[in-house]
């Protein structure tokens, strides 16, 4: 596809859809012949097969022949029922490793749009560079008032299982490394390889559930998309709105205030799936608490790791000091470990404490759930967690 001329003004470039091509290397997996793996596992007589029918319906594709969709039609029907599964089983594969690599090409688009100073149609650069900055600021004022909530639900056509979801992230996360020009020769093939084993297991796992997803089933489905994009991506997205906004010449306070927020339907919805019952619907809600302070926690031990200044080194903020007083005298115990691990530490010694706090929140719901009755006080720690990052981030600015 023959690319339009480049605008190498941002302001007056016009904005465009992505181009969706796939690289070479997706054309490697999927595009130009049978998918790695397909060889190995299916044998020569398969890849032989599944070439045949991709030929023939290439042929129909480019010029329709009555003949030929006739002689397809008669191979069909000649094959037996294991040879059909593997046949279909080829294409569902080569078919979804083509899409990953169509995705992995159009973030590499976008990238490159991006860096010739042209913006993709519909994305945030896009967004700012046509309005003034009176009106942004305007839209800052009132963002507190916005509210987008998406809801996920279970589609009755999805029956891939989470095994499967995993593989195909994990592939198109390599084919990104492959595109790194830093690799050598050796290390790309060490890259290759790792794709190739992958799609090998891809082939040798089975693809669909054989039985009824259950709702339980369902919920984890959903899951597994906060787990792996929507828990990284929304901090990502609410930072570059920041920025824009900062680009514009607009002050921004961290954190923007909150607009986003998910809704779901499975594990709850009784009128689209029968099968819910209360006892369902009390383990999703409990499902859903899990994973989020799951997620919590890791974050807060990777920030612990990270955030290691010396309060002999860098200045700390007296309201930082005061805090980490009062959590010391809400955890006694606890605060001698912690403040002896990291004595000249202020940011792990806090962050240590929110983690208590977490840990704390997280027991306490359990056990109202378990026993009924109030909620203690320990429940306000989560809810207090985006008043005590902003403590630390203002702390570490005047450092």
């Amino acid at each position: 596809m023959a690319k339009p001329p480049r605008n190498k003004k941002p302001k007056s470039a016009p904005a465009k859809p992505a181009l969706l091509r796939p690289p070479a290397a997706g054309h490697r997996l999927s595009g130009g012949h049978s998918p790695p793996g397909v060889a190995g596992a299916g044998g020569a007589s398969l890849v032989g097969l599944v070439d045949q029918f991709r030929g023939i319906c290439r042929e129909l594709r480019d010029r329709y022949n009555p003949g030929l969709e006739r002689k397809l039609l008669q191979m069909i029907d000649r094959l037996d029922l294991a040879t059909c599964t593997q046949l279909v089983s080829a294409f569902d594969l080569s078919f979804n490793l083509l899409n990953v690599a169509e995705e992995n090409y159009a973030m590499q688009e976008r990238r490159d749009e991006e860096r010739r100073g042209r913006f993709i149609e519909g994305a945030l650069p896009h967004y700012f560079s046509e309005q003034s900055a009176e009106a942004l600021a305007k839209q800052l004022d009132r963002l507190g008032d916005l509210r987008i909530t998406p809801v996920m639900t279970a589609h009755p056509t999805e029956a891939k299982r989470q095994t499967i979801l995993e593989k195909y992230r994990a592939i198109y996360l390599l084919i990104f490394r492959l595109e790194n020009p830093i690799w050598t020769p050796r290390e790309r093939r060490a890259i290759e390889r790792e794709i190739y084993n992958m799609v090998t297991l891809l082939w040798q796992t089975g693809d669909i559930h054989l039985e009824r997803p259950t709702v339980r089933n369902e919920v984890q489905n959903i899951l597994f998309y906060f787990k792996e994009t929507f828990y990284d991506v929304i901090p990502r997205l609410y930072g570059e709105l920041r920025d824009h906004f900062r680009k514009k010449g607009i002050p921004v306070e961290s954190p923007l205030p909150p607009f986003l927020r998910f809704g779901s339907w499975v594990g709850g919805d009784r009128d689209g799936n029968p099968f819910v019952k209360a006892e369902d619907t009390e383990w999703t809600v409990l499902a859903h608490k899990d994973l989020i302070f799951r997620l919590y926690r890791d974050s807060l031990y990777q920030l612990t790791v990270s955030l290691s200044p010396s309060r002999h080194l860098v200045g700390v903020s007296k309201g930082l000091l005061k805090s980490i007083e009062k959590d010391a005298a809400l955890f006694p115990e606890a605060a001698k470990q912690i403040l002896s691990r990291n004595p000249h530490e202020p940011y792990r010694q806090k962050l240590g404490f929110m983690q208590l706090k977490l840990e704390a929140t997280q027991r306490e719901l359990d056990r109202r759930v378990r026993e009924g009755g109030k909620t203690r006080r320990w429940q306000r720690a989560v809810i207090g967690m985006p008043r005590r990052l902003p403590l630390i981030w203002k702390s570490s600015a005047r450092a």
